[in-house]
Parts: structure tokens; sequence; C-alpha cells
């Protein structure tokens, strides 16, 4: 139910946008457009407003992990413990993302690729086992639910065969330093 109204509100632009530019739009939608430069500035001030805290929330767990290994890591030295190790792990880790980025001109194609990988076992298939174990609904909204489960996995097995396919046919005329 919370994903609903996102999702709607989503592929209600996909396809705005589809049947407005077709299938030549460019990855940045922001670059096709012409008009004041305030506009298009202040376009690009709230996809970077947007994309910070998203990449903080999918950056976590890999942070975390991190975190918590080198915390339970008998030969750590006291000195790297707490935010003297955030702070240097933390702007690598945005270093390291935005080296590939710059260096992957289909990195839109590999982050579709996570994206398809993330959105089955994350946003349907846990929450809906969850909420079958916590509430024991009956035999028919079992049912239902297990068809939504699989119909997304579907999906999901969908997107990334797409998302395979335009890194293969990207990456096909790609050479590094040209």
């Amino acid at each position: 139910m919370t994903t609903s109204p996102s999702s709607l509100s989503r592929q209600a632009v996909s396809v705005a946008g589809y049947m407005a530019f077709g299938s030549s739009i460019q990855p940045d939608i922001l670059t096709r457009f012409a008009g004041p430069d305030w506009v298009l500035i202040w376009a690009n001030a709230m996809v970077i407003i947007h994309m910070v805290p998203a990449y903080q929330v999918y950056a976590q767990p890999t942070l975390a992990f991190i975190e918590e290994r080198h915390a339970r890591w008998a030969k750590a030295p006291a000195w790297s413990r707490g935010w003297k190790l955030r702070i240097p792990l933390r702007s690598f880790y945005v270093v390291a993302v935005c080296i590939i980025a710059i260096c992957l001109p289909f990195f839109n194609d590999i982050v579709g690729l996570i994206g398809a990988l993330g959105f089955w076992p994350t946003t349907v298939f846990f929450p809906v086992e969850c909420w079958i174990r916590v509430y024991n609904p009956d035999k028919r909204k079992r049912f239902w639910l297990r068809v939504l489960n699989i119909a997304c996995g579907i999906l999901t097995l969908a997107a990334m065969v797409g998302s395979i396919q335009l890194i293969v046919v990207d990456s096909s005329g790609y050479s590094f330093f040209d």
C-alpha cells in the first residue's frame, strides 16, 4: 500500500513522457528542453535535492556492513572507530562511485539493472511475506498476495533482461580513453 501512490505517479510520468517524446528520449530528460536557463538550473537542483538523500538511503546498508565488520575486527586500532572511520570511508565510497559513473557512459543502464535486482525482493517479496506471517490472512488473501509476488517477480526478471540488453548495446561501441 505504501508504494502504490509513488509507483502510480512514476508510471504516469513515464507514460506521459513516452507519449510526448517517444522512444528517442535521452537518459537525461532535461537535456531535451530548451527554455530559460533558470528553469533548467532549478530543475537540476531539484534532481540533486532528490538524489542525495536517496543515494544515502541506498548506500547505508553497504556502509553499515563495512563499519560493523570493522568494529568487530579485534585488530582495529582505537583511533579508527566512530567518525574517524565514517568520514574517510563515506568520502571514499562517494568518490569511487563518481569515478565509476564518469568512466562508464552507460552507467544509467547499470543503475537500471541494480534497480531491477532490488525491486522485487525489497519492495514486494519481503513486505508481503512479513505481512502474511504477522497477520495470517485467510487462504483467498494469501493466494492473491502470492499472485502479486509472482507477477512482480516476473516483472523484475523482464526488467533485468531489458537492462542487460541495454548494457550490451551501449557498451558494444565503448572503449576507455577514446
